[in-house]
C-alpha cells in the first residue's frame, strides 16, 4: 500500500457529501475556482501516516501509531486515527461488514497553470466564497470554529459530523 497516494474516489464519501459536493463544485467553477478533489475516505493506516508527519517517535508510540511513520514536516492533521476523523467514517452493511462513507473531503484550488495553490495564493477569496450563507446552507462546511479562520482551508465536512464525539449525527427519519 502506497501511503503517499490519497483516495480521490467521491464514491467513498457519504451520500450526503456526494450530493452536496455536486451542488457546490459547479458554483466554485462558475466563481472561477478550478478545483481538485484531493482526498475523500482514509484508511486507518493512512490517517496514522499523515498524523505522524511533524511528530516524534515518542508521540507516535504514545498513540499507538507505528514509530517508523514519525517524520519531519508540517503537521497536517490532528486525528491520529481514522476512527477519530470525518475522513475515516464507515457505515454498517450488515453483520461485521463496513463500507467507507467519508463525512469529509479535502479539495484544493488550482491555479491557471493547473498546479495546486500555495500559501501565496488568494485563500481569503476561497474562504470568503465558502463562508457565503448560500454556500454554507448546502451543509458542506469548513472545519472551523465560529469567528476564527479555519486552519485547514481545503477541508470540507458535513455539518452533521460532530468533531466532539467523532460521529455523524443525523436526524431521525
Amino acid at each position: 500500500m502506497n501511503l503517499d497516494l490519497p483516495n480521490r474516489d467521491i464514491k467513498t464519501a457519504h451520500p450526503l457529501v456526494q450530493q452536496r459536493w455536486a451542488v457546490i463544485e459547479p458554483c466554485l467553477r462558475e466563481a472561477g475556482f478550478n478545483m481538485l478533489l484531493n482526498e475523500v475516505w482514509r484508511s486507518d493506516i493512512r490517517q496514522q501516516w499523515l498524523w505522524a508527519q511533524g511528530r516524534t517517535a515518542l508521540e507516535c508510540k504514545r498513540y499507538g501509531v507505528p514509530v517508523k511513520f514519525a517524520r519531519e514536516g508540517k503537521v497536517v492533521t490532528n486525528s491520529w486515527s481514522a476512527r477519530n476523523s470525518a475522513h475515516g467514517w464507515m457505515v454498517p452493511l450488515g453483520v461485521g461488514k463496513l463500507q467507507p462513507a467519508s463525512c469529509a473531503i479535502d479539495v484544493v484550488p488550482l491555479g491557471a497553470d493547473g498546479k495546486p495553490w500555495t500559501k501565496d495564493d488568494p485563500w481569503d477569496a476561497w474562504y470568503a466564497f465558502m463562508s457565503r450563507p448560500d454556500i454554507k446552507a448546502v451543509g458542506l462546511v469548513h472545519f472551523s470554529k465560529p469567528g476564527k479562520k479555519p486552519w485547514d482551508l481545503p477541508h470540507l465536512q458535513l455539518v452533521e459530523w460532530s468533531d466532539k464525539i467523532k460521529k455523524l449525527i443525523l436526524p431521525p427519519k
